[in-house]
């Protein structure tokens, strides 16, 4: 196994560990979700992981038209994928559907913060 592939390989280990533990840690909040435990946990991975898949479409596509044109890698194509990353995380996080998401996470999380003052 490659230095690059163990990256990659840790990369995604890290990514799995922080949603699990987000998962772990909102465990309180799940009974104030509309739609329940899965509801809280959809909802959940709609409006972290979601906004980042065109950042991952991107890497994940030019490396493979790296590994089937090879091409010499200035500093201009990291600059295009930073830019694709933040626009994409701009764009994913105003799409309707994320924002309904995101807002029944955070009613849940306030229901859940309301019951435990009264």
């Amino acid at each position: 196994m490659t230095t690059e592939q163990m990256m990659a390989l840790t990369l995604v280990g890290v990514v799995f560990a922080v949603l699990g533990l987000t998962i772990y840690i909102s465990r309180p909040n799940w009974p104030y979700h509309t739609g329940g435990a899965g509801g809280y946990i959809r909802d959940l991975v709609i409006y972290t992981f979601l906004p980042a898949l065109p950042a991952f479409v991107a890497v994940i596509g030019f490396r493979v038209y790296a590994m089937l044109q090879p091409v010499s890698v200035d500093m201009t194509v990291n600059y295009v994928l930073i830019g694709v990353a933040l626009l994409g995380l701009v764009v994913m996080r105003r799409m309707p559907f994320v924002t309904a998401a995101q807002n029944r996470v955070r009613a849940a999380r306030a229901a859940r913060y309301q019951a435990m003052g009264s």
